[in-house]
């Protein structure tokens, strides 16, 4: 048996923090996972769609990237642009041909004219295609920031909605939800884990597989 991680690459891989000294293990190494990265859900069903599960524990951190966008030119271009080169290495045309078309939006139009990567009917459509193919399996919400957070509370409420959809398409399958939006804060700026953060993240992991085999 394996436990296969999904998630997107910019929540999951360690990044710097200023209050750490950022010497410590992350939660998939912290619970021995393999990692599939893609910062996008579409990227998540391109790894998944022709693989067999069967005798695998699949845990799913995805949706931060999907349905939410900051409406900053110099942070979102780089970050399209990266998120391009990744997406060709696995042959996800879809996320190259939306990642496009948002670099476009930023470069040509103005940032409140902008659209959705995904809009919530895609994200929900995804996960229908995705949650299918797992018969053992975790769903992380996305984590807690407060609507004051100053890198991610201007999506509050489409953090909101998309819990919503990670948690319905979750029961739907029999999956386990875990839901970490919720106070205290495990970020050190509202989206990167903090040490606390990944133990926090790993131990109910843990303790939900604990509960697979009950």
């Amino acid at each position: 048996m394996t436990i296969k991680l999904f998630c997107n690459s910019v929540g999951t891989r360690k990044v710097p923090n200023p209050n750490s000294d950022n010497n410590y293990p992350i939660f998939p190494e912290l619970i021995k996972s393999e990692i599939y990265y893609s910062l996008l859900v579409s990227g998540t069903w391109n790894h998944i769609k022709d693989m067999n599960l069967e005798n695998d524990i699949v845990i799913f951190n995805v949706g931060i990237n999907d349905c939410v966008f900051r409406k900053d030119r110099g942070i979102q271009i780089p970050l399209l642009v990266g998120l391009i080169n990744e997406s060709e290495s696995i042959h996800d045309d879809v996320t190259i041909r939306l990642a496009s078309k948002k670099i476009f939006d930023l470069t040509y139009k103005s940032p409140d004219k902008l659209i959705q990567l995904l809009t919530f009917h895609e994200f929900d459509k995804y996960l229908d295609m995705i949650f299918k193919k797992v018969d053992k399996g975790i769903v992380l919400s996305v984590l807690w920031f407060s609507p004051d957070a100053p890198k991610m509370g201007y999506a509050y409420n489409e953090i909101i909605q998309i819990n919503s959809i990670l948690q319905h398409q979750a029961i739907k399958h029999k999956l386990i939800y875990i839901d970490l939006f919720h106070p205290p804060v495990l970020t050190f700026d509202d989206v990167h884990l903090t040490k606390e953060g990944h133990e926090v993240v790993a131990k109910k992991i843990k303790k939900a597989i604990t509960a697979m085999f009950k």
